[in-house]
């Protein structure tokens, strides 16, 4: 249809027919006006539409905070896991020992002390405390072929850090 806007009139291109242009602004504005009042979504929707996004909400939050505490539990484990790997080069050696396992025992604390600055470990025996590990081995050394008792002590966080030797 051709509209001329200066036109009160406009013509159909094909039936030749005349429109007069009020009429049709007016069927065009009923026509927005249906159309918008039909687009518009009813009042009652936003309430279910609020709850689906609450519970998207609680679902996402419970599973962040699941996640949280297995990656909490992953660190506990790996704490425990470090500690028993520590601690098992030493307490097998606790109590009565023959000097053979003593010696083992101190060249475990050797290689602690050398490799691992975090956990040291010292050594006490007769009226010395070391934890140098040239100083361990001297002990080593002048161990007698006997028996002897071990203790072990552990610091707050439950890794042996002391272990004394007394004779039987």
């Amino acid at each position: 249809m051709v509209i001329d806007s200066a036109k009160e009139f406009a013509t159909c291109p094909y039936c030749k027919s005349k429109i007069k242009l009020k009429e049709t602004h007016d069927i065009n504005i009923k026509l927005d006006d249906s159309i918008k009042e039909f687009m518009k979504p009813p009042k009652w929707i936003f309430i279910p539409i609020i709850i689906i996004f609450t519970i998207v909400l609680l679902v996402f939050f419970t599973v962040f905070k699941s996640m949280s505490e297995t990656h909490n539990d992953m660190g506990k484990t790996t704490f425990s896991i470090n500690q028993s790997m520590h601690n098992m080069n030493f307490e097998p050696y606790s109590g009565t020992q023959a000097k053979i396992f003593i010696e083992n025992l101190l060249d475990n604390a050797v290689t602690n002390n050398k490799t691992n600055q975090d956990l040291i470990v010292s050594v006490q025996y007769a009226d010395k405390e070391t934890s140098n590990p040239n100083e361990i081995i001297e002990i080593k050394h002048s161990l007698e072929n006997k028996k002897y008792e071990i203790k072990l002590d552990y610091n707050d966080d439950g890794y042996v850090n002391k272990i004394t030797i007394e004779n039987l």
